[in-house]
């Protein structure tokens, strides 16, 4: 599972939330309480928007596939992803202590490149 911040980076990125039964999510006033979906999560008060999403690794995966990119994943002393592009030519290397951390750092830079294409 990602943490928090990650989590944060990567809504501020652009990554959105289609919500489903069992996602883990996070109010941003109460970080330390992770809820999962079993209900629509707008009935609290806070509007879903303002929520922060936590997605697990297969997320994180089919978000990367679903713009274009290959995803290799290996466990060395730590978990490394690599993906790219073949039709731009780029690749990224990303390093984490889990598997949902080096795919969210991953993602990270996919949504970067894509906010840079967009410009």
């Amino acid at each position: 599972m990602i943490n928090f911040e990650t989590a944060k980076k990567l809504k501020e990125a652009g990554l959105e939330w289609e919500t489903e039964t069992g996602d883990l999510w996070i109010q941003p006033d109460y970080p330390e309480y992770l809820r999962a979906v079993d209900y629509d999560p707008t009935g609290h008060g806070d509007p879903l928007e303002k929520n922060i999403w936590i997605p697990r690794l297969d997320q994180l995966l089919t978000e990367i596939e679903k713009r274009g990119w290959q995803i290799e994943l290996v466990k060395y002393a730590r978990w490394r992803i690599t993906i790219w592009k073949i039709q731009c030519r780029k690749q990224g290397l990303f390093v984490g202590e889990t598997p949902g951390e080096a795919a969210a750092e991953a993602l990270l830079y996919v949504l970067e490149q894509e906010y840079e294409a967009d410009e």
